[in-house]
């Protein structure tokens, strides 16, 4: 993803275009136009959804005799398929958040001491302002010496790189 959007709510976003799929009248214009906002809004102009969506295209002349006859589109189930590998891409991201959290607990485990995590939890948990947070907390890591600090800082980057 490119910004830091909450992968919940690009999730509802990407549920929402697949709902218009199915409005009647269509505009495929719209819809297309739409969609490619919101694409490009969470995964950059760049990625391989956008510059799917945005190389679809259309002939209006046979679209309005398949929504009136109500026979299937090809042109919606490719879209509604991109959507449906967007929405798994997105959970599987929202997912691995989660794992990264637990990697960060297990390395800090590694140099903190219990205390050290409690009271940093205290303080993350409380609340005071977080400019204040801050200080609290650099007040707890100011024990790691400033070898263990850097080795700390060494390994997160390469965790997390």
């Amino acid at each position: 993803m490119t910004t830091s959007i909450n992968p919940q709510a690009a999730i509802l976003q990407i549920q929402e275009r697949s709902d218009k799929l199915d409005q009647k009248p269509f505009d495929w214009v719209a819809w297309k136009r739409g969609t490619l906002l919101v694409l490009q809004n969470i995964f950059g102009k760049d990625s391989a959804y956008y510059k799917q969506l945005a190389e679809t295209d259309y002939e209006y002349s046979s679209w309005s005799l398949r929504d009136t006859s109500g026979s299937s589109d090809s042109v919606k189930s490719s879209c509604l398929d991109l959507l449906d590998i967007c929405r798994t891409d997105l959970l599987s991201q929202q997912e691995g958040s989660v794992s990264t959290k637990e990697k960060m607990a297990k390395l800090l485990g590694q140099y903190l001491t219990g205390s050290q995590i409690s009271n940093i939890m205290e303080v993350v948990h409380s609340e005071a302002p977080p400019h204040q947070k801050n200080e609290q907390i650099g007040e707890i890591l100011k024990a790691f010496s400033p070898e263990l600090s850097t080795k700390v800082l060494i390994d997160l980057i390469r965790e997390f790189s």
